[in-house]
């Protein structure tokens, strides 16, 4: 699938446009540059050079790395303020929401959710709710859900607090422990999950008996890029069908369940609830939007 992206800043470094706009990791990357499957203003690039404002970067991605998008949008909530999509794992944010767009054409995106991460999804139905809906999420106002499986098994439910460092030019994050220069606080809450979990609605399956894994639910306190993700691998629980976080031990498991079909990372939104929204939206304080 060939994507067309414009670059809006100068200096910036091929592989942290491409890679932060199509959500992809430097590995990726790398093959497709070696693949020559990157162009600049319709020149093929085999550097990773620094791009000018105004430049058209052309990447085609392989199809195994895209979903198909030809499904029809998946519905959790709408009315006229606010419309909640149940996003399928391997499309970017920016190719499902074209997609939303043909539909609801006022339609503007609240938050974000990596390529391979499925679930809830929130645009505000124009621009009003939408600039209302991305002020809430920028100011820790919604309390959002996710249910993963991890390796390893998961014993306990509490918060854990630690440091995350972006590193813009890996389009990566590492945690640590201690505070470290350039590094911002986190804090992740964990619990396991005992009951039969709904992500079996989405084709998703539960069974964790004979294997090493473990379903867990996860709410994030604080909202970095990858916490979630850098902050389990960092915990040494990473998340079944990781890459990019993801440790050597756990390498061979993650080819068995490629084998068994799980083309992607473990990582589900599951809910979301909004607290301290005021104005036309204030009713949609305290209610809970969930997959079932």
């Amino acid at each position: 699938m060939k994507h067309n992206l414009i670059n809006k800043k100068d200096q910036m470094l091929l592989i942290d446009f491409v890679c932060t706009a199509l959500d992809i990791d430097a590995r990726l990357f790398s093959r497709l540059l070696d693949k020559k499957e990157i162009r600049v203003n319709t020149v093929i690039s085999s550097q990773n050079l620094p791009l000018r404002a105004g430049d058209m970067v052309s990447v085609f991605l392989p199809q195994k790395f895209v979903e198909r998008q030809d499904k029809p949008l998946e519905v959790v909530f709408v009315n006229e303020h606010i419309l909640i999509f149940n996003k399928p794992q391997g499309i970017a944010v920016e190719d499902y929401q074209k997609l939303v767009q043909k539909q609801y054409p006022k339609s503007v995106l609240a938050h974000r959710l990596d390529r391979n991460t499925g679930g809830i999804l929130v645009f505000g139905a124009n621009v009003q709710c939408g600039e209302a809906l991305l002020q809430a999420f920028k100011q820790h106002k919604v309390i959002k859900t996710y249910y993963a499986r991890v390796h390893g098994r998961w014993q306990v439910n509490q918060s854990f607090r630690a440091w995350i460092f972006k590193d813009a030019k890996l389009s990566q994050s590492r945690v640590f422990d201690t505070k470290r220069v350039g590094c911002k606080e986190i804090e992740t809450h964990f619990e396991n999950i005992k009951e039969v979990v709904p992500i079996v609605s989405m084709g998703v399956s539960t069974h964790t008996a004979n294997d090493n894994t473990t379903w867990i639910r996860v709410m994030p306190k604080t909202g970095r890029t990858h916490q979630i993700r850098a902050h389990l691998c960092h915990l040494q629980h990473p998340i079944v069908g990781e890459g990019k976080y993801s440790l050597q031990q756990y390498r061979q498991a993650n080819l068995d369940f490629q084998k068994q079909g799980i083309r992607y990372q473990q990582l589900f939104a599951m809910s979301i609830k909004f607290v301290g929204l005021v104005g036309e939206l204030e009713y949609l304080n305290d209610r809970i939007f969930e997959i079932k």
